[in-house]
């Protein structure tokens, strides 16, 4: 295996995703714990000191960005590490609480919303373009009609079933992304 994947916690109760590299292929020694692999390459240990002298220097490009600090880290399982791949649009809702990785609904729910706008962003840019031109030329019933478009694209956000979703397969069946 090249890579050990782990879930770092941060200040915020956001969650990061990190894959230690076990094995990496260069002209050169990288330095540190590096050692000759056996048919090439650089190795080391996926030890706990290791993982730790990687994270401090990702710690400390955080805090120089202001960027919440890690306040702890584990290491995954591969089902634990696939979750973040599954539902990619809804991963920075992921939380660690006491040793499980879960989506915070409350959190999903308003990314989800805001995915919503997103992607509803150049839709509403064309019919808003049609309600222009419609009430320009003064033809009502167009723009009344467009009007009522512009207004489902809106009030799409507000759908109750949004509030109600327990899961993130709830919430995409309300709105698919």
């Amino acid at each position: 295996m090249s890579e050990v994947y782990l879930v770092v916690s941060r200040t915020d109760g956001s969650v990061v995703h990190v894959a230690f590299q076990t094995y990496m292929r260069s002209p050169v020694t990288p330095g540190g714990p590096w050692r000759a692999a056996v048919g090439g390459g650089w190795e080391r240990d996926a030890s706990d000191v290791n993982i730790e002298f990687d994270l401090a220097r990702f710690n400390r490009s955080w805090s120089q960005l202001g960027d919440p600090v890690m306040v702890s880290w584990r290491r995954l399982t591969l089902a634990e590490h696939e979750m973040f791949n599954q539902n990619r649009n809804h991963r920075d809702a992921l939380e660690d609480v006491n040793g499980v990785l879960r989506h915070n609904m409350v959190k999903a729910r308003e990314l989800h919303r805001s995915l919503i706008r997103h992607s509803n962003g150049a839709k509403f840019l064309t019919i808003d373009r049609e309600w222009v031109d419609a009430f320009a030329k003064g033809d009502k019933q167009t723009a009344d009609a467009v009007e009522a478009q512009r207004q489902a694209m809106r009030d799409v956000v507000d759908d109750p079933r949004i509030e109600a979703a327990q899961t993130i397969e709830e919430l995409l069946a309300v709105v698919p992304l």
